[in-house]
Protein backbone atom coordinates (compact mmCIF):
# COMPACT_ATOMS: atom_id res chain seq x y z
CA UNK A 1 0.00 0.00 0.00
CA UNK A 2 1.69 3.66 -1.29
CA UNK A 3 2.29 5.95 1.92
CA UNK A 4 -0.37 9.06 0.67
CA UNK A 5 -2.90 5.76 0.56
CA UNK A 6 -2.39 5.71 4.37
CA UNK A 7 -4.89 6.91 6.74
CA UNK A 8 -4.09 9.98 7.96
CA UNK A 9 -3.39 8.84 11.97
CA UNK A 10 -1.06 6.41 10.71
CA UNK A 11 0.84 9.41 8.82
CA UNK A 12 1.01 11.31 12.11
CA UNK A 13 1.64 8.07 14.37
CA UNK A 14 4.72 7.43 12.08
CA UNK A 15 5.47 10.89 11.67
CA UNK A 16 6.08 11.01 14.97
CA UNK A 17 8.31 8.07 15.69
CA UNK A 18 10.34 9.07 12.98
CA UNK A 19 10.91 12.64 14.86
CA UNK A 20 11.09 11.24 17.49
CA UNK A 21 13.82 9.04 17.24
CA UNK A 22 15.85 11.36 14.82
CA UNK A 23 16.05 13.18 18.33
CA UNK A 24 16.32 10.83 20.59
CA UNK A 25 19.34 9.50 18.78
CA UNK A 26 20.39 12.72 18.19
CA UNK A 27 20.10 13.17 22.48
CA UNK A 28 22.21 10.33 23.29
CA UNK A 29 24.61 12.24 20.62
CA UNK A 30 24.94 14.70 22.11
CA UNK A 31 25.35 13.11 25.45
CA UNK A 32 28.73 12.90 25.66
CA UNK A 33 29.22 16.03 24.37
CA UNK A 34 30.01 19.70 26.29
CA UNK A 35 26.10 20.45 25.23
CA UNK A 36 24.92 17.92 27.88
CA UNK A 37 27.27 18.81 30.74
CA UNK A 38 26.28 23.02 29.84
CA UNK A 39 22.84 21.69 30.24
CA UNK A 40 23.23 20.13 33.34
CA UNK A 41 25.55 23.15 34.42
CA UNK A 42 22.85 25.54 33.60
CA UNK A 43 19.59 23.64 35.27
CA UNK A 44 22.18 23.16 38.79
CA UNK A 45 23.18 26.66 38.53
CA UNK A 46 19.50 28.12 38.17
CA UNK A 47 18.03 25.98 40.62
CA UNK A 48 20.57 26.89 43.41
CA UNK A 49 19.86 30.65 41.87
CA UNK A 50 16.35 30.61 42.76
CA UNK A 51 16.33 27.91 46.20
CA UNK A 52 18.96 30.84 47.47
CA UNK A 53 16.30 34.08 46.06
CA UNK A 54 13.60 32.23 47.46
CA UNK A 55 15.29 31.22 51.14
CA UNK A 56 18.56 32.47 51.23
CA UNK A 57 18.88 30.90 55.00
CA UNK A 58 19.20 27.16 52.70
CA UNK A 59 22.88 28.87 52.00
CA UNK A 60 22.75 26.64 48.53
CA UNK A 61 25.86 25.53 47.22
CA UNK A 62 26.73 23.72 43.87
CA UNK A 63 29.36 20.87 44.00
CA UNK A 64 29.80 19.19 40.79
CA UNK A 65 26.19 17.82 39.81
CA UNK A 66 24.98 18.17 43.44
CA UNK A 67 22.82 20.90 45.10
CA UNK A 68 24.32 21.00 48.60
CA UNK A 69 22.70 22.94 51.93
CA UNK A 70 25.34 24.44 54.30
CA UNK A 71 27.80 22.09 53.39
CA UNK A 72 25.27 19.08 53.49
CA UNK A 73 24.17 17.06 49.96
CA UNK A 74 20.90 17.35 49.15
CA UNK A 75 20.14 16.81 44.94
CA UNK A 76 22.19 14.79 43.28
CA UNK A 77 20.85 15.85 39.09
CA UNK A 78 21.94 13.56 36.38
CA UNK A 79 22.28 14.18 33.07
CA UNK A 80 18.76 13.09 32.37
CA UNK A 81 17.55 15.36 34.69
CA UNK A 82 17.58 18.46 32.37
CA UNK A 83 14.00 17.49 30.68
CA UNK A 84 15.10 17.09 27.19
CA UNK A 85 13.40 13.98 26.78
CA UNK A 86 10.00 15.72 27.21
CA UNK A 87 11.42 18.62 25.12
CA UNK A 88 12.05 16.31 22.34
CA UNK A 89 8.50 14.19 22.67
CA UNK A 90 7.06 17.69 22.12
CA UNK A 91 8.94 18.27 19.30
CA UNK A 92 8.26 15.11 17.61
CA UNK A 93 4.79 15.52 18.43
CA UNK A 94 4.52 19.17 16.96
CA UNK A 95 6.84 18.40 13.81
CA UNK A 96 4.62 15.60 13.03
CA UNK A 97 1.10 17.23 13.39
CA UNK A 98 -0.33 19.34 10.35
CA UNK A 99 0.06 22.85 10.68
CA UNK A 100 2.36 25.68 9.00
CA UNK A 101 6.49 25.11 9.72
CA UNK A 102 6.38 29.13 11.63
CA UNK A 103 4.37 27.33 14.12
CA UNK A 104 5.56 24.13 14.67
CA UNK A 105 8.83 25.75 15.24
CA UNK A 106 7.37 28.79 17.50
CA UNK A 107 5.78 25.79 19.38
CA UNK A 108 9.03 23.94 19.65
CA UNK A 109 11.01 26.73 21.25
CA UNK A 110 8.09 28.19 23.47
CA UNK A 111 7.14 24.84 24.54
CA UNK A 112 10.55 24.04 24.67
CA UNK A 113 11.25 26.95 27.18
CA UNK A 114 7.79 26.34 29.08
CA UNK A 115 9.26 22.36 29.71
CA UNK A 116 12.22 23.94 30.99
CA UNK A 117 11.23 26.13 33.55
CA UNK A 118 8.46 23.81 34.81
CA UNK A 119 12.06 21.18 34.89
CA UNK A 120 13.41 24.20 37.44
CA UNK A 121 10.32 23.46 39.54
CA UNK A 122 10.27 20.18 39.81
CA UNK A 123 14.43 20.11 40.48
CA UNK A 124 13.43 22.78 43.51
CA UNK A 125 10.37 20.92 44.64
CA UNK A 126 12.30 17.77 44.76
CA UNK A 127 15.41 19.77 46.95
CA UNK A 128 12.53 20.45 49.18
CA UNK A 129 11.28 17.28 49.67
CA UNK A 130 14.46 15.65 50.12
CA UNK A 131 15.43 18.04 52.95
CA UNK A 132 12.52 17.99 54.91
CA UNK A 133 10.95 15.33 53.91
CA UNK A 134 13.07 12.27 52.18
CA UNK A 135 11.02 9.77 52.78
CA UNK A 136 8.41 10.98 49.92
CA UNK A 137 11.58 11.39 47.78
CA UNK A 138 11.32 8.64 45.56
CA UNK A 139 7.35 8.73 45.37
CA UNK A 140 7.44 12.42 44.23
CA UNK A 141 10.21 12.17 41.93
CA UNK A 142 8.86 9.25 40.08
CA UNK A 143 4.98 9.52 40.25
CA UNK A 144 4.37 13.21 40.98
CA UNK A 145 7.08 15.31 39.40
CA UNK A 146 7.17 13.19 36.37
CA UNK A 147 3.49 13.10 35.87
CA UNK A 148 3.17 16.52 36.10
CA UNK A 149 6.14 17.34 33.42
CA UNK A 150 4.21 14.86 31.10
CA UNK A 151 0.90 15.75 31.74
CA UNK A 152 2.51 20.13 31.09
CA UNK A 153 3.67 18.62 27.85
CA UNK A 154 0.70 17.33 26.35
CA UNK A 155 -1.62 20.21 27.86
CA UNK A 156 0.89 22.56 25.79
CA UNK A 157 0.56 20.16 22.92
CA UNK A 158 -3.42 19.72 22.76
CA UNK A 159 -3.26 23.82 23.77
CA UNK A 160 -1.05 24.66 21.04
CA UNK A 161 -2.42 22.52 17.66
CA UNK A 162 -5.79 23.43 18.78
CA UNK A 163 -5.02 26.65 18.15
CA UNK A 164 -2.51 26.23 15.17
CA UNK A 165 -3.18 22.86 13.28
CA UNK A 166 -4.04 22.67 9.35
CA UNK A 167 -7.09 20.22 10.43
CA UNK A 168 -9.12 22.37 12.62
CA UNK A 169 -8.65 25.36 9.49
CA UNK A 170 -6.19 27.38 11.44
CA UNK A 171 -3.59 28.99 9.63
Amino acid sequence: MPFFRIRREAKLLLLFFIWFMVAWFSYYGIQSSSFSSRTQYLQIHLSSIIINTIAPNEKITMHGDLISSQGLPIVRIDTECDGLIGIFFLTAALFAFPMRLKHKITGMLTGGVFLFLMNFGRIIGLYYVLKYKPQFATFMHIYIGQSLFIFAGVAFFLGWVSRFSVINGNS
